[in-house]
């Protein structure tokens, strides 16, 4: 939390005078810096430490003596019959101060300042401190939203060139890794009963892989966390413009990513490009929640524990999306992340998609189950492989054999539920990063620069 002003009590005590005056020298410094004010009490100043006060509190009795300028004093003094012939400081504290003076010589400069007072109607220090904050609030809050946005979508976008962990980076990435796994199952192209799993499991890796690489943005984001809160801190925006503005650019960019990561697979693996399209949806739909999943988690105190999160995240989908463990061995209530995290939904819809609607696949015929149940026990059977290898001809019959293996796969068309779950994560996470950036900052008011008070000195004798 910035502060807007800073007391400090008696901050020269014990110290010689050239240390007291760059001490003195030091806090106007910061003040500036930090544009908020800094006041002091100050007992016996000398020359030098009162010649580092912007703003002079003098109090005799509880009585303000002055308040003002401290280059005003000297005029005053003159005014009030005790003019200054040396330290400005030291005849101030000799004209109120009833140690050095008689009590009369005292109440003559008290009735001076309140005779000057009344006719200058000079407000009180918190009524001016109240103003300036008040008026830089005003400034502040009057910025239209859509305006935040606009200035922020400005920002995001030169961030695209100039942070290349978001997206540029991830971009060559995934068409590398595509590009790798594309080679290592290069056979799939082929369509036969042996080349029908390793298809499968080539989307299977790209789909599992690919959100991994979240851990980019997400140490990207921590580190810039810090000077987001301290903007919003400071009232520059809103949290809500802040993560509209991101969402606006980040949208475009997962399909973008979506696309480096699946066309060398259309490209050297041969997938049906008729099904483009609904892998494309599929794949940025992915990108997009586990890119909410490392932003929600750049908030965490560390960075490394942030990062464990998303791996542990991503890790628990990996484990439990219905390939490596069926649903039923899971106990519960941690079998709900079968059926809750998005992997899982990614992996079936992705799967649907690949095999359905696309050409046969050669090596399995046709039969009658009721005509010989030993060898057509599913219609259809592969005369050239064994059983275990005999997948279908056809895209159902292809989705029909896997679920019989792994409970992930499914021959229902349930792509429009698998983005919406996808995308619900995304939109959960999203709204739970909004609340906690705004958590974040809650309780501090814009602050306002301190016209011509940066330094306070209170004066008790």
């Amino acid at each position: 939390k910035k502060p807007a002003l800073v007391f400090l009590d008696e901050p020269t005590s014990g110290l010689d005078a050239a240390s007291a005056a760059k001490v003195m020298k030091l806090l106007g410094q910061v003040a500036l810096a930090q544009r908020m004010a800094v006041m002091c009490t100050i007992h016996q100043p000398s020359t030098s430490v009162f010649a580092g006060f912007d703003q002079t509190l003098v109090l005799s009795g509880g009585r303000v003596a002055y308040f003002g300028a401290a280059s005003g004093m000297a005029e005053f003094l003159a005014t009030a019959g005790r003019p200054a012939l040396s330290s400005v400081a030291d005849t101030m504290l000799d004209a109120v101060n009833t140690d050095f003076t008689s009590t009369e010589a005292a109440e003559e400069v008290l009735a001076a300042w309140e005779r000057r007072a009344a006719a200058q109607s000079a407000p009180p220090i918190w009524e001016e401190l109240s103003k300036a904050s008040e008026s830089k609030a005003a400034a502040t809050t009057s910025t239209p939203w859509l305006r935040q946005v606009g200035v922020l979508l400005r920002k995001q976008l030169r961030l695209l060139t100039r942070d290349p962990l978001m997206y540029l980076m991830r971009l060559m990435t995934f068409a590398t890794v595509s590009c790798f796994f594309s080679a290592l199952y290069i056979d799939s192209r082929t369509r036969t009963q042996q080349q029908v799993f390793p298809r499968e499991f080539l989307q299977w890796w790209v789909s599992n892989l690919a959100p991994m690489f979240g851990i980019l943005p997400l140490l990207s984001q921590s580190f810039d966390v810090a000077s987001i809160k301290r903007e919003m801190r400071d009232g520059y925006y809103q949290p809500s413009a802040y993560v509209f503005a991101h969402s606006i650019v980040q949208l475009p960019m997962m399909f973008a990513l979506a696309a480096a990561s699946l066309a060398p697979l259309f490209a050297m693996a041969d997938w049906h490009w008729s099904a483009f399209a609904y892998h494309l949806l599929i794949s940025a739909s992915t990108l997009w929640a586990f890119e909410g999943f490392a932003q929600l988690f750049s908030l965490m105190p560390h960075p490394v524990i942030g990062l464990l999160s998303f791996i542990t995240i991503w890790f628990t989908g990996l484990l439990m999306n219905g390939f490596m463990l069926p649903a039923e061995r899971i106990f519960w209530p941690v079998r709900i992340w079968t059926y809750a995290l998005p992997l899982r939904w990614t992996v079936r819809a992705s799967a649907y998609v690949l095999f359905h609607d696309t050409p046969s696949y050669t090596g399995a015929l046709s039969c009658n189950a009721s005509a010989d149940a030993s060898i057509c026990s599913r219609g259809f059977y592969c005369p050239d492989v064994p059983p275990q290898q005999c997948w279908g001809a056809t895209g159902p019959q292809i989705l029909e054999s896997l679920s019989q293996v792994y409970d992930v796969y499914s021959t229902e068309d349930a792509t429009g539920w698998a983005v919406l779950i996808i995308c619900g994560w995304a939109v959960t996470t999203k709204l739970y990063y909004l609340r906690r950036l705004a958590a974040g900052i809650s309780g501090t008011a814009p602050r306002a620069p301190i016209q011509g008070i940066h330094t306070l000195s209170h004066t008790d004798v």
